[in-house]
């Protein structure tokens, strides 16, 4: 397949939720790939809620600040940022 490279510019405070939320999909799915092991998967589940949510949470208030805005441009970051990582194979 021909690609070619676009650059564009994303509202902030929504890419950074949807990449902390791709993230935590993405190592909850690896950390239940082989099963729910509680004394396993729960540090590493907490951790990653920790380090790749709570960040993202901060700006949480101005997405729709920014989707009022442009809406165009918070779906686009929505796809661009989120939906890579949740088709991320395991």
């Amino acid at each position: 397949m021909a690609k070619i490279k676009k650059e564009i510019e994303l509202p902030k405070e929504t890419c950074e939720l949807m990449d902390g939320i791709g993230d935590f999909v993405y190592a909850l799915r690896v950390a239940l790939k082989d099963g729910f092991k509680m004394e396993d998967d729960m540090p590493v589940i907490v951790a990653e809620a920790m380090s790749k949510l709570l960040p993202a949470v901060d700006g949480v208030g101005l997405i729709d600040d920014e989707f009022k805005e442009d809406k165009g441009a918070v779906l686009a970051a929505v796809a661009i940022c989120l939906l890579p990582k949740l088709l991320k194979k395991v």
